[in-house]
């Protein structure tokens, strides 16, 4: 026997925009992959460009040393980068989600 639940207005918007939201991340996804990707090859390009090595060997080279880079242009395209990866990895573990409760959804 099933229980019946009375839905308030709000509950039912939540779910309609969440279910727009999957949606739109599923048709959008090679889209904001590529753009993310994208982004992130720009900045490691214009850090070597900048500074004439790969970020990682910069940060090996500079924590070797012990500087501190808080504050810095470098922390912040350390940051961005950081960000970039997060997002991804959010992007992908919520599509494997959806592909994995495909049958629900």
């Amino acid at each position: 026997m099933r229980k019946v639940v009375n839905k308030t207005e709000e509950q039912i918007m939540r779910e309609k925009k969440t279910y727009h939201n999957t949606e739109l991340l599923l048709k959008k996804y090679r889209e904001v992959v590529w753009s993310i990707e994208v982004s992130a090859i720009q900045a490691q390009i214009s850090f070597e460009v900048e500074m004439g090595c790969k970020l990682e060997e910069f940060l090996e080279m500079s924590y070797a040393a012990g500087a501190d880079l808080a504050g810095t242009e470098i922390h912040e395209q350390m940051r961005t980068l950081e960000r970039n990866k997060k997002m991804l990895k959010i992007i992908e573990s919520a599509v494997n989600l959806l592909k994995r409760k495909q049958d629900n959804g």
